[in-house]
């Protein structure tokens, strides 16, 4: 019965197409040669490599996926476990979402809210919404109000961070791990595989990935104190981008365990794709990494 099912099997293969398999395929527990065997026409085809070079990009370490087919476009060193810094907050908002108490809640922040890092846009004191908390943390990266929105959750420290793990992996995030919300500490750790996974499930969001697009965020605290925050993101303003390449999402970190990181889902001359850059050496260079990397991208392969 098995020889008459491997039997059948070859000649749906000949039937439906020509194009040849791995040398190898498994069927049951038996490995079975399959060198003249063709493959099904209808299987999905990913991108071609057109080019037979590999791209040198001064990154640690650095991945880009196709996303229409799930293919690795190029990588190196993509299963480095790193600190990540204020990538973590893509995890944050994710649970955030989940423990969501009411866009329009207000929320005001204490020292307790209060940490170190770049200058932050937000104080003790200040009462605003949770909305604005969230673009504030996406938008800027601001680390009080990151700390301000897991508070606004109602978890304790130690919950949300339990929350951030086990989001993680349910989402296929099988290195990584987290200490707290907002990235400065370098325990919060993962791969550039896992940074995929984790950016492709957040800017799957249009509530997460249309926050990471906007170049500022203008807010008015209860008091009437207007805040303009800037995005970390220099592709939603001054660091262009060719003419066919259009960002979708991004978010940024830095930190002197991390250095300079940077994920971005883009549109490439049509085609979605995931970048990663993890460990850049300046602010710059995890931008014109990236760029660096699309450019070859777009040079080394073609999509069907």
């Amino acid at each position: 019965m098995e020889w008459l099912t491997i039997i059948l099997l070859i000649i749906s293969f000949f039937y439906y197409g020509n194009v040849n398999l791995p040398h190898t395929a498994v069927l049951g527990e038996k490995i079975i040669a399959t060198s003249t065997i063709p493959a099904l026409h209808l299987l999905p085809l990913g991108p071609i490599k057109a080019s037979t070079d590999t791209p040198t990009i001064a990154a640690k370490s650095f991945l880009a996926i196709d996303l229409t087919s799930d293919f690795q476009l190029a990588g190196e060193q993509a299963d480095q476990v790193r600190s990540i810094a204020s990538i973590s907050k893509l995890l944050t908002a994710l649970v955030f979402l989940d423990h969501n108490p009411g866009w329009d809640k207000q929320y005001t922040l204490t020292k307790a809210d209060e940490r170190a890092g770049q200058k932050p846009d937000l104080f003790g004191g200040d009462k605003l919404t949770v909305k604005d908390l969230f673009f504030a943390m996406l938008v800027g990266s601001d680390n009080n109000a990151t700390v301000a929105l897991s508070h606004a959750t109602g978890l304790s420290d130690a919950a949300f961070a339990q929350a951030m793990n086990d989001k993680a992996k349910a989402i296929g995030m099988t290195q990584a791990n987290f200490v707290e919300p907002t990235g400065l500490d370098a325990r919060n750790q993962a791969s550039a595989r896992d940074v995929y996974h984790l950016a492709q499930t957040a800017f799957d969001l249009p509530t997460i990935s249309n926050a990471t697009r906007q170049p500022d965020y203008t807010l008015m605290t209860a008091a009437g104190k207007q805040v303009v925050i800037k995005s970390t993101d220099h592709f939603t303003g001054s660091f262009g981008l060719d003419k066919d390449i259009k960002l979708l999402g991004g978010k940024t970190g830095s930190l002197d365990e991390a250095g300079y990181c940077f994920v971005g889902w883009f549109s490439c001359h049509g085609h979605d794709i995931m970048t990663i850059v993890l460990g850049t050496d300046s602010n710059d260079a995890r931008f014109s990494q990236t760029q660096k990397l699309l450019t070859w991208l777009n040079a080394s392969y073609k999509w069907n």
